[in-house]
């Protein structure tokens, strides 16, 4: 399979989330797809992620479970080509009257640029950015 064919996930802050606290759609869908997939996160979301860390009653065991799944992903970064993907999509968004959380602008512009498809469960916000790819891993247990 050609490495541009090979599937490419970015794993949203909730996906994320839901992989810590042993989801069971998430892990069984984590399993199914081919080894080869390419997994990725983004700085935005480990952001976030530390941020939730830091609110518990633990901070430094939930600190430890989020590096010890961020390891299994490529962490990307923003960077001068996120520039025009990000305008392009908050431009369309304002002008719709649609605009969502920055993080969120942020973490579609990477998806978008790098190609990825986002893992998420808030399809409220991202299903507004075109061409944005989602996928839930969620669904099945609604």
């Amino acid at each position: 399979m050609a490495e541009s064919s090979l599937p490419k996930y970015l794993l949203d802050t909730d996906t994320c989330v839901f992989l810590i606290r042993g989801k069971e759609s998430i892990k069984s869908r984590l399993e199914a797809i081919p080894a080869s997939a390419q997994l990725y996160t983004t700085i935005i979301n480990a952001m976030e992620l530390y941020y939730g860390a830091a609110l518990f009653h633990d901070p430094v065991s939930e600190k430890e479970k989020i590096k010890k799944l961020i390891r299994q992903f490529t962490l990307i970064c923003l960077n001068e080509k996120t520039i025009p993907v990000y305008c392009d999509i908050k431009r369309s968004l304002k002008q719709a009257n649609q605009l969502i959380p920055e993080n969120d602008l942020y973490i579609a512009a990477l998806a978008i640029q790098h190609e990825l498809t986002l893992v998420t469960h808030n399809q409220k916000h991202f299903q507004r950015i075109s061409p944005l790819s989602l996928d839930d891993w969620v669904e099945s247990d609604r």
